[in-house]
């Protein structure tokens, strides 16, 4: 009798534990981008805090980005001066416009906000911060994180961007170096500054977290870890490689669901579930806006249900655009025609660099569908060129 009561006790106390753990309230958001991790970073490199956190939350194997186009003249180089998956993530939505709010906005000016970066491409993000710290790309990445320290000590911070750029300086550093060395070309090579880079971002995270827990800050704070885009297998984030739209993605804090892994998130999901979380307004909302992740929260089962896959499918498309267009200009050499089918399309096709007008479609599956049909007219085109036929009017 006695083991029976000792075993009900136990069980309410644990219940009871649950039923707090989900109650707590968030007194703050930080969300801490490790510029241009490659999403099978964590477990190949083996970056323990990472995983740690994961294992404590929600992670996601895959997350998908824009594609990480980073025009520097016309429309967006007028806006921004950083790619374009930066402020697609801090707005959560596709549908972006030179005055468009983003995540900040949700907690500024009634809440304190920080923004935190050893790079100066982000300045154009920097609007709805009470502080801000932005020094240049070779500054060590611990300066941000013992800024952000220094603020989260003295200061009453709702939301925090923290921004650490060595690792994706790193992969560049890869992609261009002239030496012949084993890295060049190779990001996992013996003496990578990338390898390096990655792990010393994962110690400088663990850092993070454990000033939190000294702070009596931890338990009440969303974490959110992940990138501002992937990275290539050969340094930097080219367009087209696939790694260069992907990065790891984890949710950790309370009313977090803990130890649970899902296999898809799209970035602009991130601020919604952030503000969700938070309990405030997200800035945007509406067609291009991402969705609230209900399957991070504890209080919600694991639903394994298939979601639409739009950003990758987004990025496809403008991949298979780009990889049309160069092949058929190459034929264009021999069939002149081929070149007016191209100037078409450009007419037609929205491809990032006219990403400021992406929302005149209304929805992103418009958008989808519109550049789909462009692209597959031109793969029809490039057909009947092959075979001796006029290509008719795209």
């Amino acid at each position: 009798m006695a083991r029976t009561w000792i075993t009900l006790v136990l069980l309410l106390f644990s219940v009871v534990s649950q039923a707090q753990a989900v109650a707590a309230k968030p007194e703050r958001a930080v969300i801490l981008i490790i510029d241009g991790l490659h999403w099978r970073a964590p477990e190949r490199l083996g970056l323990r805090n990472f995983q740690e956190l994961a294992a404590q939350g929600t992670s996601f194997r895959q997350a998908y980005c824009l594609m990480p186009y980073h025009p520097t003249t016309g429309a967006w180089a007028s806006v921004h001066t950083c790619s374009m998956p930066n402020p697609v993530l801090a707005a959560g939505t596709l549908f972006l416009k030179p005055d468009h709010p983003m995540i900040q906005h949700a907690f500024y000016p009634e809440q304190k906000t920080a923004h935190v970066v050893n790079s100066l491409s982000y300045v154009t993000l920097d609007r709805g911060f009470n502080f801000s710290m932005m020094v240049p790309p070779t500054t060590p990445d611990s300066v941000p994180i013992r800024e952000a320290i220094r603020l989260l000590k003295n200061e009453d911070i709702r939301f925090m961007l923290l921004h650490l750029q060595n690792t994706g300086y790193a992969g560049n550093q890869c992609a261009e170096t002239k030496e012949d060395v084993p890295w060049r070309h190779d990001i996992w090579a013996a003496g990578s500054p990338y390898v390096a880079a990655a792990r010393n971002a994962d110690r400088l995270l663990g850092e993070f977290v454990n000033a939190l827990k000294a702070m009596d800050k931890w338990d009440r704070t969303i974490l959110v870890v992940t990138a501002d885009h992937g990275q290539s297998n050969s340094g930097w984030h080219p367009l087209l490689p696939e790694d260069s739209w992907i990065t790891p993605l984890v949710f950790v804090g309370p009313g977090v669901a803990k130890n649970r892994e899902i296999a898809y998130a799209e970035h602009i999901d991130i601020v919604p579930t952030v503000c969700n979380l938070m309990g405030v307004q997200p800035p945007n909302v509406g067609p291009g806006s991402g969705r609230v992740l209900e399957e991070v929260k504890a209080t919600e089962p694991l639903d394994k249900k298939q979601r639409p896959h739009s950003l990758k499918e987004l990025n496809q498309v403008l991949k298979d655009y780009r990889l049309l267009s160069a092949e058929m200009i190459v034929q264009a050499k021999k069939n002149p025609v081929l070149e007016n089918v191209v100037l078409r399309a450009e007419r037609e096709f929205y491809g990032a660099e006219r990403i400021l007008e992406w929302r005149e479609l209304g929805s992103v599956s418009a958008l989808i569908e519109q550049n789909r049909s462009v692209v597959d007219r031109m793969r029809q085109a490039l057909g009947q060129t092959g075979a001796g036929q006029d290509s008719g009017g795209l």
